[in-house]
């Protein structure tokens, strides 16, 4: 065996005890349990100890209850629902920039992705985004697992605000995008 130094290599059992030919090395081991919501940042990276790491939890808690809703309330039938109509349609009179996401939710738990674009295109195409970003928060929060992050340039989150307004307060309100305008099942509530 050839060893690159000519420093003597220390005993295997003082190797095995932890010492490295002089000082003696810190052996790996259980980190000491740390206060609720301090951070426990072990080879898995960032990860919150106490109940603080189960917030994610309660997103997917929020999000059952929001599938919930459109599952029980059908949006897509002439039935008012009981939250009643569209806020921003009952002011302008006018497609705004969220309406027909309770619609595409609909389809895309049905399985009809072409009426699901029909109703909001834009929030369709950062459906999966947004479901990648909270499994990864999840994984990472509940269970130490480390997924790729999703990594996007500011100008990116930027641009896709700015079409996502744009496209739903104006673009589907237009002549020519017909395709996407909702047209409103509910007449005098604003669905």
């Amino acid at each position: 065996m050839v060893t690159s130094s000519s420093a003597p290599r220390p005993p295997a059992a003082a190797v095995a005890a932890g010492h490295r030919g002089g000082a003696p090395v810190a052996e790996p081991g259980p980190t000491p349990v740390a206060a609720a919501g301090t951070v426990d940042a072990g080879p898995s990276g960032y990860r919150p100890s106490g109940w603080v790491r189960l917030a994610p939890l309660i997103a997917w808690g929020m999000l059952a209850g929001a599938i919930g809703y459109v599952l029980t309330s059908n949006p897509t039938d002439r039935k008012p629902d009981l939250l009643g109509g569209c806020g921003w349609y009952a002011m302008f009179g006018t497609n705004g920039p969220t309406c027909g996401g309770t619609r595409m939710v609909w389809y895309l738990l049905h399985g009809d992705v072409v009426n699901a674009a029909r109703m909001h295109l834009v929030a369709l195409i950062g459906t999966p985004f947004a479901l990648y970003m909270l499994v990864q928060w999840s994984a990472q929060w509940l269970f130490g697992w480390r997924l790729p992050a999703l990594r996007l340039r500011w100008w990116v989150w930027v641009a896709y605000a700015v079409v996502f307004v744009v496209y739903g307060a104006v673009l589907r309100n237009l002549p020519g995008f017909e395709w996407f305008h909702i047209d409103y099942m509910q007449a005098g509530i604003g669905l």
